[in-house]
């Protein structure tokens, strides 16, 4: 989709991209207003600085786990966004790629992710909760990469500790936290939200991170039905 594709187009509520969209340029869909609602395709690997830039109304999005880069300011000022969900994308996230979500409360970074850029969740007020679940994933030397106010969840010995110990983030460890049965999306209640990521899982339309999956196998046999 190339630079500026949609930009500004303030009638455009929803959008499903096509299986052979790649990229999303510059500014794509920036400053649509009333956009609400869009479907990233599996198969898409980048998502263009202010791809999403001001979309006030966006109040959910899911990362397919083909994209490895989100651009810079990607996602700036959606000040509705409150369900981020990241597959488990081998991906890079762009300076202040998610700042000024100020809706977002709970966020969890799968595995594979590769860095966190400056200023990436800076001003998400209300984000109570980040969880890294990769133990090297590159953050940067920015105190406003993550809020002060936010409690920082990873392992022991990861790069998530030590950036908590640096800038003085409350950080709590993964190998010790009890995962609560059901939360698919870690925001501390089970709710139909939790119930539409597995029957997506299920489908095979997305795929969980390690602590999703744990969540979500509510009876401990290693697997997720639905019956």
């Amino acid at each position: 989709i190339n630079n500026q594709a949609f930009y500004g187009c303030d009638k455009l509520n929803s959008v499903v991209l096509g299986s052979s969209v790649k990229t999303i340029g510059y500014k794509a869909f920036g400053d649509c207003p009333v956009l609400t609602s869009i479907n990233l395709n599996n198969g898409l690997t980048s998502i263009g600085k202010d791809a999403f830039v001001r979309c006030s109304e966006l109040d959910n999005i899911t990362i397919p786990e083909t994209v490895n880069s989100i651009g810079i300011s990607a996602f700036m000022d959606c000040v509705k966004l409150r369900n981020l969900t990241f597959e488990n994308a081998n991906v890079s996230i762009g300076n202040l790629a998610f700042s000024w979500c100020i809706s977002l409360n709970s966020v969890t970074l799968p595995t594979n992710t590769k860095s966190i850029g400056e200023n990436a969740f800076a001003a998400c007020i209300n984000l109570s909760e980040l969880t890294i679940e990769s133990k090297n994933c590159v953050i940067a030397e920015n105190a406003d990469a993550i809020p002060k106010e936010t409690v920082i969840y990873g392992y022991k010995g990861s790069t998530a500790e030590s950036y908590a110990l640096k800038y003085n983030r409350t950080f709590s460890s993964l190998d010790e936290t009890i995962i609560k049965k059901g939360d698919v999306d870690s925001d501390g209640d089970v709710s139909i939200v939790d119930a539409t990521i597995i029957q997506r899982f299920v489908a095979k339309i997305i795929v969980l991170s390690d602590s999703a999956f744990v969540a979500g196998d509510v009876n401990s046999d290693g697997d997720i039905t639905i019956t």
